[in-house]
């Protein structure tokens, strides 16, 4: 179950392990192309291990083709959510052209109009998106199958059938955020502090939705 120190706990049960995961993820970033995927992937496993009570960190290159191939799926994942807004925009600029070389007031009127209901929209699907894309991904993290990606009904259905457990996922995730962010800056002038702590949050982030994950899936089977 998740509770505000489950992070902590995984982090702080070998300090070492903890310390080299961070240390070997900072070179791993830097490897050309291939270091974001490798970063991605490694979230992807801490979650997935977080979901398969598996509380070992992981080596950062024991895995190094699965976690690039799960980092490649992620990111095609991504791009496919993007779409809509990609065509929203394309369309907005569009008709601000098209209005605008008309120079007629009315063309004009009725395109502010669309586009206020154009945002209107976006602003549903981002909120949307903030609600079901860590289940999505949580979701694929134990399927491992890209289609899990899209399972839009299980995603919905756990998180409004256990809204108060998401609400507290969120809280316990802000928190760490905000203390996170107040350690980064106290040893900002370390700058390698910062860089650690960066890759510090994967561990938390994954641990925090894994444990989210597993609670109320378990609940919703």
């Amino acid at each position: 179950m998740l509770e505000p120190d489950s992070a902590y706990k995984y982090i702080a049960k070998d300090y070492r392990e903890t310390l080299m995961f961070c240390l070997f993820a900072a070179l791993g970033i830097c490897i050309p192309i291939l270091g974001v995927l490798l970063i991605t992937g490694l979230t992807i496993r801490v979650i997935s291990n977080s979901i398969n009570n598996a509380d070992e960190i992981p080596k950062v290159f024991s895995n190094f083709g699965e976690d690039v191939l799960n980092g490649l799926k992620y990111l095609a994942f991504i791009v496919i959510l993007m779409i809509p807004f990609v065509a929203i925009f394309a369309g907005s600029f569009g008709s601000i052209i098209a209005a605008g070389m008309s120079g007629d007031a009315a063309s004009i009127a009725s395109m502010m109009l669309s586009l206020g209901s154009l945002w209107i929209f976006v602003i549903i699907l981002m909120a949307a998106y903030a609600l079901v894309v860590p289940a999505l991904v949580a979701n694929y993290a134990k399927e491992k199958k890209f289609s899990a990606f899209f399972e839009i009904n299980k995603a919905f259905n756990l998180v409004f059938s256990n809204f108060a457990a998401y609400i507290k996922y969120v809280m316990i995730s802000m928190l760490y955020s905000i203390v996170i962010s107040a350690v980064t800056g106290i040893i900002s002038f370390t700058i390698i502090g910062p860089i650690l702590l960066g890759f510090l949050s994967i561990l938390i982030y994954g641990k925090n939705m894994g444990e989210w994950y597993k609670e109320v899936s378990g609940k919703s089977a």
